[in-house]
């Protein structure tokens, strides 16, 4: 037990005149009478009465003594043993992710782990500082740093648990930038174990209690989310792990071995010629020495909500995507799994637009998922909805249900410049949800070609005054944006091309026969897509981001097999839908996904301060967590008192300052 005050432990010398008070023989009052001479004779013994007499009101002493006991200790403000008597800083951070919402717990996940925060909040003093983030994504800061129970407690009342899974690195690298503004700030994360994202090794901190190795490096509580790398990079060999930055930039870190030579200290090279009498090196300071040295990291403490025989069966996977060949069809997918160890039943349901559409009885065996995959057609938006119902028991009900839509496909205008062409003419009819139609050569006005999706020239060049978005040219001859035309290439074989651009996707030019094409420079910047032993086909810049968007087929149409075949048509369908990024995205439903479903914590129970060991190993196992052993009990015992303790004796003195009174109007200590 610890005190905030230990120096009004000297008001008990106020016992002193309190006893001395009960024990001081009271004045004779003085009355007024018709003669003296009866007291004439008692005056004498009167006058050789002691000034102390014997106690007779001990129980309105005791009574007294107790309540200067009580407002003595409630002046110390006295602090349970897992407290220190230093000012708390703070940082709670709450998982958001939708494994909170599992009714495991009466009432549910989320309503314990706030309770037990508000029970941290109502126990803080006035000297105590705290600040609530919410981990979801992106993290939630719900309170900045305050000493206001009531800020904290509205701010806590209107947060929620998400929809999804839940990466926490973010919300801990925030929450660890907050601790380390303060002096001895740490972190406290209450959670059900079950994250998405685990926390990598060497992610927390060295206890508090313990004293970390002087040539050790200080770790952060979060290791840094790796960026996205390349094809080519993932191929090539791992980097060294990279160590980890200071708290204000947790997400840089480099690796001291990865560095330059140069990098690794300032000093100059020694020079080859020794001086005779060298200056020793002035001794650094202590305020240089202090500033130097490296910032003690904040400490982790993990709290665990929940059970640990929850049961749930639930959708982890439900979408609907169009096809990006054909785009009338869409495919709808489903999975649904089970964390029970013996086999479940349900029922699951799929509703296109409120029409039932499929039902059937799943039996799930125990680590075994059920999938399914639906294939529809239409080009209008359908909205798809599933659920499951029928299960012994499911304490997570966010998974139950879950719903995907496809967007409407609308149809694309296509405006081709070119003379009669039979061959184009016939495969824009033959496309989907095309609208085209043909103008001459040189009449491709402003407004015609800004208003088409997408123009093609066959065989001419766009007059000075079109304003393509997209554009195919056909054997265009001559010099334009795209690049310039050269001398004719006479019956070029197509010796490669780029299979897994978007134009030639499922376009097969193996056996294609070219009678003739052209030789042409690409304008910098363009990708050649097919070629000739070096001699550009097929070219162009179809990036979405490029403005416009144009493709050259650098040979004539009429002078080869290649609108005979299918890969014409899907070359042609294939830039047409990637006209449409919007519609052939996929639409994926929001769920916990499986290890939220799952309910099963993938921190072990010995790392949470509440759990067997007590906080004694970490999530994985390599590092010991920041916290201290004596802040386990305050995790532990769920029937701590909401308010401090000098609250309670307070409230104590009061009701018996009442008793006393009371006693003392019925003559029991007067």
């Amino acid at each position: 037990m610890t005190m905030l005050w230990p120096a009004a432990l000297g008001l008990f010398a106020l016992a002193i005149p309190i006893i001395a008070l009960y024990l001081v023989k009271s004045r004779v009052p003085k009355r007024t009478v018709s003669t003296l001479l009866f007291w004439e004779q008692i005056k004498p013994r009167l006058s050789q009465q002691p000034f102390w007499r014997k106690l007779r009101r001990w129980l309105s002493l005791a009574l007294q003594l107790l309540l200067l006991a009580l407002l003595v200790s409630a002046l110390t403000q006295p602090q349970p043993f897992w407290r220190s008597s230093q000012p708390e800083r703070v940082v709670y951070v709450i998982s958001g992710s939708a494994s909170m919402r599992a009714r495991d717990v009466s009432p549910d996940r989320w309503a314990q782990a706030v309770a037990m925060l508000e029970q941290r909040i109502n126990q803080m003093r006035y000297t105590d500082e705290a600040a609530v983030i919410l981990a979801t994504d992106p993290p939630q800061i719900l309170s900045g740093w305050t000493t206001s129970q009531r800020s904290l407690k509205h701010a806590l009342s209107g947060a929620a648990p998400g929809a999804g899974p839940a990466d926490v690195r973010p919300a801990l690298s925030l929450a660890e930038n907050l601790a380390s503004s303060r002096e001895g700030g740490r972190v406290v994360f209450i959670s059900d174990g079950v994250l998405s994202y685990p926390l990598e090794p060497g992610a927390q901190t060295a206890s508090a209690t313990a004293a970390p190795a002087p040539s050790a490096p200080a770790q952060s509580i979060v290791a840094a989310t790796p960026a996205p790398t390349s094809t080519a990079a993932t191929n090539s060999p791992a980097p060294a792990p990279a160590a980890s930055a200071s708290p204000a930039t947790a997400s840089a870190s480099a690796s001291p071995a990865a560095a330059p030579p140069s990098a690794a200290t300032n000093a100059p090279s020694a020079s080859p010629v020794a001086t005779s009498d060298p200056l020793p090196a002035p001794a650094p300071s202590a305020s240089t020495a202090a500033s130097e040295a490296p910032a003690k990291k904040p400490s982790l403490t993990l709290v665990r909500v929940g059970s640990d025989d929850a049961a749930n069966v639930g959708i982890t996977l439900f979408s609907a995507r169009r096809s990006a060949v054909a785009p009338g069809e869409f495919q709808i997918s489903a999975r649904i799994e089970s964390n029970l160890k013996e086999p479940a039943t349900v029922e699951f349901q799929l509703t296109r637009d409120s029409r039932v559409m499929d039902v059937q009885t799943v039996k799930l065996e125990p680590g075994k998922p059920w999938e399914k995959a639906w294939r529809e057609q239409g080009p209008a938006a359908v909205q798809f909805h599933a659920t499951i119902s029928g299960a012994a028991r499911d304490d997570l009900a966010a998974d139950n249900s879950a719903s995907a839509r496809v967007e409407g496909l609308h149809k694309l205008s296509v405006l081709l410049v070119s003379p009669q062409n039979a061959f184009l003419e016939a495969l824009l009819t033959s496309l989907d949800l095309v609208d085209w139609h043909r103008v001459e050569p040189g009449k491709d006005t402003a407004a015609e070609t800004s208003a088409a999706g997408l123009v093609i020239y066959s065989q001419c060049l766009p007059s000075a005054e079109a304003k393509p978005r997209a554009a195919v040219f056909i054997a265009p001859d001559g010099t334009g944006f795209w690049g310039k035309s050269g001398a004719p290439l006479e019956a070029p074989m197509v010796s490669e091309w780029q299979r897994e651009s978007v134009p030639l996707r499922y376009v097969s030019l193996d056996q294609v026969r070219l009678n003739s094409a052209k030789t042409y420079t690409p304008a910098p910047g363009s990708a050649v897509l097919a070629e000739s032993f070096g001699h550009p086909l097929i070219f162009g810049d179809w990036d979405p981001a490029s403005a416009p968007r144009w493709l050259v087929l650098g040979f004539d149409l009429e002078q080869s097999d290649f609108v005979l075949r299918t890969a014409f048509p899907v070359l042609l369908g294939n830039v047409i839908q990637s006209l449409r990024p919007t519609e052939q995205a996929a639409s994926a439903a929001v769920l916990p996904g499986p290890v939220c479903s799952r309910l099963t914590s993938t921190v072990p129970a010995e790392a949470f301060v509440n759990g067997p060991g007590g906080g004694s190993a970490s999530p994985t196992g390599a590092t010991s967590l920041g916290t201290a052993a004596s802040e386990s009990g305050a995790w532990t015992t769920s029937f701590m008192p909401a308010h401090p303790a000098w609250w309670w004796l307070t409230i104590l003195g009061l009701l018996l300052l009442m008793i006393e009174w009371r006693l003392y109007s019925r003559r029991v200590t007067e």
